[in-house]
């Protein structure tokens, strides 16, 4: 069993794990709102940087979690109370933010995806028009119109 002391230390350090996890969750809320408006708006390069911003804060999170494992390990009963505490209710309640907004975030994402494939399809379409004009010897664009693609 941890003496008074250990579990005072190991405390104060739980409080300060679950506090700059706190402020990096406040840093990916607002990444993800970022990424939300751009997927939104079809900005692919904005969402793609935010990607890579949001990879880096995830990785600090990351070991967050480790750290807080191995101290709940440690500690047992004695970091429960620290971690049912204010500080683990705002990640949590910042961890569901950033959940409904990923959601938001695909379903965007999604509708983009869509809209650009049916552009390309069009493009592709115009294309194959265009080419089969172009060879069609009855249009103006064909062998034997009257347009010359060598002028």
């Amino acid at each position: 069993m941890l003496s008074r002391e250990a579990v005072a230390a190991n405390s104060d350090s739980l409080a300060g794990i679950l506090a700059a996890q706190c402020a990096d969750l406040e840093s990916l809320l607002g990444l993800t709102r970022r990424e939300e408006a751009a997927a939104r708006a079809g900005d692919f390069e904005a969402v793609a940087q935010v990607v890579s911003e949001r990879a880096a804060v995830g990785s600090r999170l990351e070991a967050y979690h480790r750290q807080l494992a191995e101290l709940r390990e440690r500690l047992g009963e004695a970091a429960d109370a620290e971690l049912r505490g204010p500080a683990a209710q705002r990640a949590s309640q910042l961890a569901r933010q950033i959940q409904r907004l990923d959601s938001c975030s695909r379903i965007a994402l999604g509708a983009a995806l869509v809209s650009l494939r049916e552009r390309l399809a069009r493009v592709g379409s115009g294309h194959a028009a265009l080419t089969a004009y172009m060879r069609d010897p009855r249009s103006a664009g064909g062998a034997g119109g009257a347009y010359d693609r060598r002028a």
